[in-house]
């Protein structure tokens, strides 16, 4: 007696249920990196002083693209002064002479510790889930 036809049967299920999660699994790098950078673009606006609005209405975030070497994304403010408000910059007098320095507030900085938890975070939550889909 041969269990051929129930084995093929098996082994087919098998690799339908695999193809099934590659494919998820392919899509959660995109996913999370657009719900990670999305709420990094949300924490860089948050924390960008405000003076006019104008340097925090300014950050944009780019197309999540799949290439080759993994996803990628970037998120930007293409305002003049705003690496001065992001990194700090001195104060200067007429003269020439520093007066002052005006500190940093490292939004960007900021943005990207934000972008890493979120995506650690969203990343052991999906594989939790692909888990209890196919870990039955």
């Amino acid at each position: 007696m041969s269990n051929y036809s129930e084995n093929t049967a098996k082994i087919n299920e098998f690799r339908k249920a695999l193809k099934a999660e590659l494919n998820d699994i392919s899509e959660i790098d995109k996913t999370i990196m657009t719900k990670a950078s999305s709420e990094g673009l949300r924490y860089a606006k948050k924390v960008t002083p405000v003076d006019t609005g104008h340097l925090r209405k300014s950050w944009r975030r780019s197309p999540v693209v799949k290439s080759k070497k993994g996803v990628s994304t970037s998120i930007t403010n293409n305002v003049d002064y705003a690496l001065y408000v992001n990194d700090g910059h001195r104060i200067v007098n007429k003269k020439g002479e520093t007066t002052g320095f005006v500190k940093g507030r490292y939004m960007v900085e900021h943005a990207r510790n934000r972008v890493a938890g979120v995506m650690r975070k969203l990343f052991s939550e999906e594989v939790r889930k692909i888990k209890a889909k196919y870990d039955s």
